[in-house]
């Protein structure tokens, strides 16, 4: 048997990388629980042609308790795995006493990688420098007949 006194290997690996650039443009704010639209766009997301094409999710969380404790954040499915960018959804009502919900987008590419994001901004102001943590504010909806008018007709 012949002695080996040295060697050398290599390896490249390409990881598929998320998708990234993109952002959330959110139409207002404030709304009623289950009867205000509140549309969220995602514009801006790439990726490489051949991951394409890409996915959309939305996810709201609140605080469950009044701890601070991310174990106590509830999370709820919005909308998932759409390759619509654009969507107009009503949301469930956020706990007291604050009433907040934070919006979250998930962009995944073909492959599965999946870029989490936080940010959002409205889509009045200019988006270099809103790009902020993404709360809204659901209030309870309207308790008076007009309230419930509204709903039936769709409004």
């Amino acid at each position: 048997a012949t002695a080996v006194s040295g060697g050398y290997a290599e390896i490249a690996l390409e990881c598929n990388a998320a998708p990234n650039g993109g952002m959330l443009l959110l139409d207002h704010t404030h709304g009623a629980a289950l009867t205000s639209n509140f549309t969220l766009t995602a514009v801006g997301w790439t990726d490489d042609p051949e991951d394409m094409p890409l996915k959309y999710s939305l996810f709201t969380t609140s605080n469950t308790s009044n701890s601070s404790d991310s174990s106590s954040k509830s999370i709820t499915s919005i909308m998932t795995s759409s390759l619509l960018p654009h969507h107009t959804v009503r949301l469930p009502m956020s706990p007291a006493p604050d009433h907040h919900l934070e919006i979250v987008l998930e962009v995944e590419d073909a492959v599965g990688a999946v870029a989490v994001h936080r940010g959002c901004a409205l889509e009045s102001l200019d988006a270099n420098t809103q790009n902020v943590e993404c709360r809204v504010t659901v209030m309870p909806p309207a308790t008076t007949t007009d309230g419930v008018l509204d709903v039936l007709e769709g409004a």
